[in-house]
């Protein structure tokens, strides 16, 4: 796992744009057996667009930054909440699905809830 970690600091290290990082990010999450991986920077003002680096499908990040679900995201609001690492996962807590109610806006956007029944078109699975 050192070997790992150390990988990785010393790719953040040398990157120099968005796709080296994604790169970086990407080795270090096959090294520990993880499909994906998303880094999300939350904007500076109040509507601004939130950055994604991530592997997920196109389709669904596109989708995800232009409906704003990092609003909304159970887990980036969270993070957001507490400076300490967490688990997170389907039945965990406070993130668990059933704790949260899809409510869609006459636009199709969500308000409030969460926004993992909207993954399932995109191929994203929670297990």
């Amino acid at each position: 796992m050192h070997r790992i970690f150390q990988n990785f600091i010393d790719c953040l290290s040398s990157a120099s744009n968005s796709d080296a990082l994604r790169d970086a990010m990407s080795q270090a999450a096959a090294a520990f057996d993880l499909s994906c991986f998303a880094y999300l920077s939350m904007p500076d003002k109040t509507g601004g667009q939130a950055g994604l680096i991530s592997n997920y499908p196109l389709a669904w990040t596109t989708h995800y930054l232009q409906r704003h679900y990092e609003r909304f995201d159970p887990v980036i609001v969270q993070a957001l909440g507490q400076p300490e690492p967490f688990e997170w996962g389907l039945g965990i807590g406070s993130l668990a699905p059933s704790k949260w109610v899809v409510r869609l806006s006459g636009t199709g956007k969500c308000r409030k809830g969460h926004y993992f029944l909207s993954k399932v078109p995109f191929g994203i699975r929670l297990t």
